[in-house]
């Protein structure tokens, strides 16, 4: 019952405070929630967006988002991730920080961990990654990269692992690493593709020169396909892959959930992830307020891996659902996502800015 009125809730403050000019918008909405682990929930979403008018559709404008959450158990997410662009988009910074002090569940690493394997601990993180991104033609750019985590782990179950620290990054830890991506980006928008593709080849390396407390590099490739079938109707997929070399903390370990709609972030984690998604996204109504509303249909398989060798089709988890779609600035194409996914005896309901992918 609380899910739906957040739904309602939201809609309804979008519509209010979303303003749309040629050259700027802002879009806020309040939310709520409720959950045994956290109580009440309040948070609130803000996106401030600036597009000048020589700054091409595929390129994503300068923007400011600020995501708050706050329980009644004194639990707290802030997340700010501001963008910049410079010289038509040639070049762009961007640096996104997170303070979290969150509940989450251990279940142990690999693709079969048992549901009664679960550990409560809530951890105190603080993110930040600053990139600066150069385009070199309309399509192709690379990214420079630098990252910090620094995770504190405030309580945990009187037994287990991480009680034990028997698991690496079940201590307090400190990570730091440098990173380069090379990007070519044939979208027709950014925030909600329809056609072109997406390709990024990214590699990290955390070193103790660096102040890294770990060791350890990951490298990944994600590769996306859009094709529009007729006017409102696009299909989406999406691939890719991460590996992970030499000993990382848990907390940095490739995971199902993050990614995968349908399970809990941290309920199959592991070195190794592939990941396989496809969408089918529609906005099947032409007149009036029906035409900023949209559905979306999609089906999601993936694993995670301690080596390469374990890597089977056998193995892999699925998920599918169904969601709704809500065009907040129709110039920008950025949409209000409700996603519900049923994954293997789990199932999540998200609600969130932009597209998954």
């Amino acid at each position: 019952m609380k899910k739906y009125l957040l739904l309602i809730l939201v809609i309804t403050n979008s519509i209010l405070f979303a303003a749309n000019k040629p050259r700027t918008a802002l879009v806020f909405y309040p939310y709520a929630m409720y959950s045994n682990e956290t109580s009440l929930v309040l948070g609130t979403y803000l996106m401030y967006i600036s597009r000048p008018q020589n700054l091409e559709m595929h390129i994503p404008p300068t923007s400011i988002i600020f995501n708050g959450t706050y329980s009644l158990k004194k639990q707290t997410v802030l997340t700010l991730q501001p963008e910049l662009q410079m010289m038509r988009g040639k070049y762009s910074i961007s640096f996104p920080t997170t303070f979290k002090n969150w509940p989450s569940s251990f279940y142990g690493i690999g693709n079969n961990t048992k549901e009664d394997s679960q550990e409560k601990y809530t951890m105190q993180e603080i993110e930040f990654q600053p990139s600066f991104k150069i385009r070199f033609s309309p399509k192709w750019a690379i990214d420079l990269f630098y990252e910090m985590d620094d995770y504190q782990l405030l309580k945990t179950e009187s037994t287990g692992e991480l009680i034990n620290q028997s698991i690496a990054g079940s201590e307090n830890c400190f990570i730091s690493g440098l990173g380069l991506s090379i990007i070519r980006d044939s979208r027709d928008n950014t925030f909600y593709s329809t056609s072109g593709g997406y390709y990024k080849f990214e590699n990290i390396f955390f070193q103790d020169f660096l102040g890294s407390d770990y060791s350890f590099s990951q490298h990944s490739i994600d590769f996306r396909r859009f094709f529009s079938i007729t006017r409102g109707h696009a299909f989406a997929f999406q691939a890719m892959f991460t590996y992970t070399k030499n000993e990382a903390p848990f907390r940095k370990l490739s995971d199902l959930g993050n990614k995968m709609r349908g399970y809990d972030s941290n309920r199959f984690i592991d070195n190794h992830r592939l990941l396989v998604r496809s969408e089918y996204r529609l906005f099947p109504w032409a007149t009036r307020l029906q035409q900023r509303v949209g559905l979306a249909f999609f089906i999601e398989t993936g694993q995670v891996a301690h080596n390469l060798e374990a890597l089977r089709f056998t193995e892999l988890k699925c998920s599918g659902g169904a969601g709704l779609r809500f065009m907040l600035l129709p110039n920008e194409k950025l949409t209000l996502r409700i996603d519900y996914a049923i994954g293997n005896n789990s199932s999540d309901l998200i609600l969130t800015s932009q597209e998954a992918f």
